[in-house]
């Protein structure tokens, strides 16, 4: 996003990218085309499809996006279908973000850096568990092999042993 003057709002708001702009499109929201933005990036307007109770809005003065929520009453099992609606707006609003051309990209983490605690143990655990694994097999490959051992006869009695 750049910031660009808007003579609508007579003062410097930030310009969708074309890019953000086909993440909307494709997502059903009806969007100004590149060069309406161009023209007043302050005049556009983002409108969400019919009948969607929560969608991604974006603040032009700021330059951020947010998710909003319409009015409304929830009776029986609606709660989930909101839920999920509010879920699929915030994905959208983090793949508009991630289309911003201008948006710095994080650098890569070092080697040896994880994420989080948890990818950390997991990896590790992984790492032990496949060492493991090949060490065992290792070992039955080095290991002298037995000769199988022969079933008793079917007449054969066995002793019972007690301690």
């Amino acid at each position: 996003m750049k910031k660009v003057y808007s003579q609508k709002a007579s003062t410097e708001v930030f310009a969708l990218a074309p890019e953000q702009l086909a993440v909307f499109k494709s997502a059903g929201y009806e969007t100004p085309t590149a060069e309406e933005v161009i023209a007043d990036a302050g005049a556009v307007r983002l409108t969400p499809p019919e009948g969607e109770r929560a969608y991604v809005a974006f603040d032009f003065k700021a330059g951020e996006f947010f998710v909003r929520v319409k009015t409304c009453t929830l009776r029986g099992n609606e709660y989930g279908a909101l839920v999920g609606e509010i879920v699929k707006a915030a994905l959208l609003k983090g793949q508009a973000e991630r289309a911003d051309p201008d948006r710095p990209k994080a650098a890569a983490p070092s080697e040896g850096a994880t994420a989080s605690p948890f990818a950390a143990l997991l990896t590790e655990g992984l790492k032990k568990s496949l060492l493991g694994s090949l060490m065992s097999a290792a070992f039955m490959q080095t290991a002298p092999t037995a000769p199988p051992a022969t079933p008793p006869a079917a007449g054969a009695s066995s002793e019972e042993v007690v301690e």
